[in-house]
């Protein structure tokens, strides 16, 4: 992935984020944001499946902010809406004019880290994006860690990326696309259906299904597998959050580091039946266990 794609910018963002989880200011504890402090992510005996279709609000333990670039801090024209039932996350001005160029919506509380995780949503349910919409998985704001499953409305491809705070800005990659979908494959005037998975680890297995409404027809399938062994990028991720974000599309800086489109865009982009849960085991699992156990029993013997 090249250095000026948004997923890279997206993640210096998140660094800024984690700065925030461990101060006293009065805006980042507004946007519930100092939840994601330490602690948090200690997986629990038992994650919490969560969903909302947004017709009765926000869920409970809501969180939703907008983050500016290059400066990383929240903006104060984020706004997160709900329209008829439908989730809009907007800004009214660009990062370039202070405003945000990334935007995140999520549950977070101590029982909404996941380690297996099947993260769904339908994304530019009102068609008047031009940016990536997605969903992300075991999002580790402490450490800065994420997995991220989006489609490119400008681009109409679909990527899985993975994103390490912790390289050094100046010699690496923040982000990196691990698998995308040919460019042009996805017609990007609609809306679409997206689940992500992560399931396991060393390795961990992603598998992004690209749908054209929720139980519809699969467009898409991208398929990762992160056994730890991508350049400056370390071990694959245990757990963390799930929810939706978007960034806009396109390069961010020219190789003067002046700003591009990306930076001079306002993020605009709607959401829809967003859920996060523990996959349900498949049914040739189920069968291999069933196999196993039956291979284990031995009939007693009778007497004599």
């Amino acid at each position: 992935m090249s250095p000026h794609r948004p997923h890279d910018l997206l993640a210096r963002s998140y660094s800024k984020l984690h700065r925030c989880a461990t101060n006293t200011n009065v805006f980042c504890g507004f946007l519930a944001i100092c939840v994601l402090s330490s602690g948090l992510f200690v997986v629990p005996a038992q994650a919490q499946d969560w969903s909302t279709d947004f017709e009765s609000g926000f869920p409970a333990g809501w969180a939703a902010l907008g983050v500016n670039v290059p400066t990383g801090d929240l903006s104060a024209t984020f706004s997160a809406t709900i329209e008829s039932g439908v989730l809009r996350l907007s800004d009214s001005r660009s990062s370039v004019d202070g405003g945000s160029f990334a935007g995140f919506g999520g549950v977070a509380t101590p029982t909404s880290v996941f380690a297996d995780v099947r993260v769904s949503a339908q994304v530019n349910v009102a068609q008047d994006t031009t940016g990536d919409l997605g969903v992300l998985a075991r999002t580790d704001l402490d450490a800065g860690t994420a997995y991220f499953g989006n489609v490119d409305f400008v681009r109409g491809e679909a990527c899985i990326a993975k994103v390490d705070l912790s390289n050094d800005l100046a010699t690496q990659q923040l982000g990196v696309d691990m698998a995308c979908t040919a460019e042009g494959l996805l017609d990007t005037s609609i809306s679409y259906f997206l689940q992500l998975e992560a399931l396991g680890s060393s390795p961990t297995s992603l598998t992004l299904s690209v749908f054209d409404q929720p139980g519809g027809t699969l467009l898409a399938t991208v398929n990762a597998t992160d056994d730890g062994t991508i350049p400056d990028f370390g071990a694959d991720y245990a757990a963390g959050l799930a929810g939706v974000f978007l960034v806009p599309s396109g390069d961010l800086t020219d190789r003067s580091g002046n700003p591009l489109g990306a930076l001079t865009q306002q993020i605009n982009g709607t959401f829809d039946n967003v859920s996060a849960a523990v996959p349900e085991p498949a049914s040739s699992v189920l069968l291999l266990l069933g196999l196993a156990a039956l291979l284990r029993w031995q009939p007693k013997s009778k007497a004599n």
